[in-house]
């Protein structure tokens, strides 16, 4: 059986040579989850619970006072009304939603279903990613995709709004993180732009507006992150150390998320 620090040195020493597979691996894992929704591809949406009570509602409000040229800042048409900004339900600051913009009105509902579809995609590959720089092996890797696009969990956020959408950005959290450590470990002052890529994916799960989602996705890049530091360095006792100063620029990630989304926060 081939252990982690082995996969790890397969990995790092002939990336040419397991790039084909790994990528067609993960070609299968997305061939898989389309068979998976194949309905949606015959036209069917998800419209029941939260998505119709509230989430189209709220897509179509915000879609109609923009084209309207009305700043939409309180909705009377809910409830007993609702404030726009920094709320979730609106996600008005979040760039995938302003597709909803260029839509007709008869696809309103699709893009809802295929925007969580498409997040859950996302998310996926996400989740191959970081299996693959943790065990090294495409197959576990693939298998990781399908576990974390298959999962009930995220099968039954389907209907309950937005945590579908938020969640799909953690693994991407772990994988600007890992792009952080490399940044540091080059050691060639290429870490500011490490900084950029670990805080865009958790400015994006904040600007969903999921704020707890985006801060538990910044506790499992972490803790990711320290996973990949103990398993390479038991390979490879001649990495850089973890030094003081690291930490110090690991924090500087989720405080750039936080001033990136700050239209958001409040």
């Amino acid at each position: 059986m081939t252990s982690p620090s082995a996969a790890v040195t397969d990995l790092e020493e002939s990336p040419d040579r397991s790039a084909a597979p790994a990528w067609r691996l993960l070609l299968v894992a997305v061939a898989i989850v389309c068979a998976v929704y194949f309905p949606i591809w015959l036209g069917r949406i998800v419209f029941g619970s939260d998505v119709a009570h509230w989430k189209f509602p709220a897509r179509w409000f915000v879609r109609d006072s923009l084209l309207r040229g009305e700043w939409p800042a309180w909705n009377p048409f809910q409830g007993l009304g609702f404030p726009i900004f920094a709320n979730p339900l609106y996600g008005i600051f979040y760039p995938p939603n302003w597709l909803f913009l260029l839509a007709p009105p008869d696809w309103v509902a699709s893009l809802l279903t295929w925007q969580d579809f498409a997040h859950l995609m996302w998310g996926g590959v996400g989740m191959f990613l970081v299996a693959r720089r943790l065990v090294g092996s495409p197959v576990a890797a693939c298998v990781a995709a399908l576990a974390w696009s298959l999962a009930g969990y995220n099968t039954s956020q389907w209907t309950a709004g937005l945590l579908l959408v938020a969640g799909a950005w953690v693994p991407w959290a772990a994988v600007g993180h890992l792009a952080l450590l490399d940044s540091l470990r080059s050691g060639r002052r290429r870490w500011p732009m490490g900084v950029v890529k670990a805080a865009l994916p958790t400015a994006m799960g904040f600007l969903v507006g999921e704020v707890f989602v985006a801060m538990m996705g910044v506790g499992f890049a972490l803790a990711t992150t320290a996973a990949a530091e103990v398993l390479e360095r038991r390979h490879n006792p001649a990495r850089a150390r973890l030094r003081a100063s690291w930490l110090v620029v690991f924090a500087c990630a989720p405080a750039l998320a936080a001033g990136l989304a700050a239209i958001t926060l409040v």
